[in-house]
Formats: structure tokens, sequence, C-alpha cells
């Protein structure tokens, strides 16, 4: 992706190594899409405004979550985007005064009466209070998050990172497919071993597949004449290959919970 406003200083832009990397890709296409072959009418620009207002409800709720963000560096990133928000929004407000005058010259609308009242002086003072306020804070907020060090260090695959959570999960032991240090960590389905662990006097079985974490009931299984095991999973909602043992622990805990 490009970054028309490289301009900008740094405690606005950081967030563009995350565009970089395509995060946020298959979310914002088809909105680069419309603004790169042009805004043409009004419902264009109506569909955008609505684009961006749930795209910061979505951060707020998606910040809600303890698990939302592992280390400082990302919240640094992520700060740097939200302030680009209200940076973006103050732009916003300035040009829909401009948008204003427009509409005023053709005679499609009367001039407003001058005075504090004004929308378009309100508008163009609260752009400017956006402005101020961000250009103050923003810098050494942003700056702190990214000197701010970090303490934690993620498994280096699948095998690792079910080692981490069977020292996590109740009453937990590994089902090892494998000699130690003998095996091919596949991003996709794991080295083929498992964590057994207890719920509520149940026997459960996490494993790696299919692209993602998944739970079956042990007593559920059914073998098959191969040696192999026919299982019905249950996806949890962490999919990363590498996630922070804890994050996954909580999302099958969750799972478990909700499924009864």
């Amino acid at each position: 992706m490009t970054h028309p406003e490289q301009s900008q200083p740094a405690w606005l832009t950081a967030w563009h190594a995350l565009a970089d990397e395509e995060y946020g890709a298959d979310q914002l296409n088809e909105l680069r899409s419309l603004i790169e072959f042009g805004v043409s009418e009004p419902e264009d620009t109506l569909n955008v405004a609505v684009a961006a207002a749930e795209s910061g409800q979505a951060l707020a709720s998606a910040l809600e979550r303890p698990w939302s963000l592992y280390t400082p560096a990302q919240a640094a990133q992520v700060a740097s985007a939200a302030l680009a928000q209200l940076h973006s929004g103050a732009q916003a407000l300035v040009q829909l005064g401009e948008v204003l005058q427009t509409v005023i010259g053709r005679g499609e609308a009367s001039a407003p009466a001058d005075g504090d009242c004004c929308p378009l002086r309100l508008a163009k003072d609260l752009a400017a209070e956006i402005e101020v306020s961000t250009a103050r804070s923003g810098p050494l907020l942003v700056r702190r998050l990214q000197e701010w060090p970090s303490r934690l260090s993620l498994p280096e695959g699948c095998h690792e990172t079910l080692a981490a959570v069977c020292g996590l999960l109740p009453a937990a032991r590994m089902e090892t497919a494998h000699a130690e240090d003998a095996y091919e960590d596949d991003e996709d389905f794991g080295c083929g071993c498992s964590v057994v662990f207890d719920h509520e006097g149940e026997e459960w079985n996490l494993s790696r597949g299919d692209s993602g974490w998944s739970v079956h009931r042990v007593r559920e299984e059914r073998p098959l004449g191969d040696g192999s095991i026919v299982v019905t999973p249950t996806f949890v909602t962490v999919t990363d290959a590498t996630p922070h043992p804890g994050a996954l622990v909580a999302s099958v805990l969750a799972e478990l919970e909700e499924s009864g």
C-alpha cells in the first residue's frame, strides 16, 4: 500500500508499517477502490462517512478484549492509528466547511448568520482544537509506547505453543506424536502433538489443524482400523499458529463455557 501523506510526522505514521504488511486489506479494499477512482456524488461520501465512523467504533470495541494486544510496541501502532483518525477527522471538518461554502456559492443553501454558533465557524474551530490537542500529546504518547520494553517471548512454533499451553490448562498432559526435537512444525497442521486436559471432570483434547486450534471430547474419539482417529472438532477464536499461550487458553476455556 502507498501512503500519499509521507510528510506527516512519525507519530502519525507509525501505523503505516501495519498497512504495508496488508493488515486491514480485506476490510478496506472496497473503500480504497472508491477513493482511488474518485468520490463522485453524495452517496459515495456518505458511504465513506459511515465506514470511517464504524471503523473507529470497531477499534474501541476490539480494545475492550484483554488479549487484544500483546506488547507496548503494538499499542504504539494502534495509538498512532487512533491519532491518525483524529487528525483525519479534523481535516474532514475543514473540508466540510469548504464544501458547504461551495453549496452556498451555488445558491443551494443560504449563508448562515455569522457568529459563535455559525456552523462554518464551529467546524473550523473544532478542527483546530483537535489538531492542537493531538499535536501536543500525540508525539509523546507514541514515543513512550515505542520505548517501553516488552518482557514477552512468544513460542516459535505450534509444538512450543502446545508445550506452553500444557502448563496453563488444568490437569493437562502432552500427547506427543514424535521424538523430542524430531518433528516438522507445520503452521497449518502443527506437529501432530496435542494437549489433553480436564474441564469440569471431562477430558478434552486441544490440537492444531486446518489452520486453526480446535478442541474435542476425548470420549468421542472414534479409532479407525488404520490407527487414525475420527473426531468432531470445535474451533476456537484464536487462529494464529504461535499466539500468546494465555490468549489461547482463554479462548479454549471461553469456547467450552459457551458450548456448555
